[in-house]
């Protein structure tokens, strides 16, 4: 995984590219700001679980807004978290930016369509850059 991460930085770096990673299986959500060799490379923006639990079932003596602040303070590619809610996200792109809104549920114990909240993120392109 190292190595090629580090071709697919390489590759987006020397073609310009307005690269965008969607990211799941880390059952939280993220928005990073990918960085390589101190250059800016682009978003990567992960997907929290629509029903497996997250780090609020295994770290369930933090709270979550403090677990949260505290990846984002030791990370300084990460720019946001959310590292207690289910839900997923609906991505719209287009020739000038790609915008992000994640929907969150109201829980996985009932049958529900109802949304307990949204998070739009959303990166220019070319800007290498998410706007929270």
């Amino acid at each position: 995984y190292p190595a090629a991460r580090e071709r697919v930085f390489e590759a987006a770096l020397a073609a310009d590219a307005n690269l965008l990673v969607l990211a799941g299986d880390t059952h939280n959500g993220w928005a990073f700001e990918l960085g390589h060799e101190g250059a800016r490379v682009g978003v990567e923006l992960g997907v929290c679980s629509v029903s497996s639990p997250g780090f609020e079932n295994y770290l369930s003596f933090l709270k979550p807004d403090t677990l949260a602040g505290a990846l984002v303070a030791e990370n300084e590619q990460l720019k946001w978290a959310d590292t207690a809610q289910r839900g997923y996200m609906v991505v719209e792109l287009t020739p000038a930016r790609a915008v992000t809104e994640y929907r969150f549920s109201e829980g996985i114990k009932q049958r529900s369509t109802k949304l307990a909240g949204t998070r739009t993120i959303a990166s220019e392109a070319g800007s290498k850059m998410v706007e929270i």
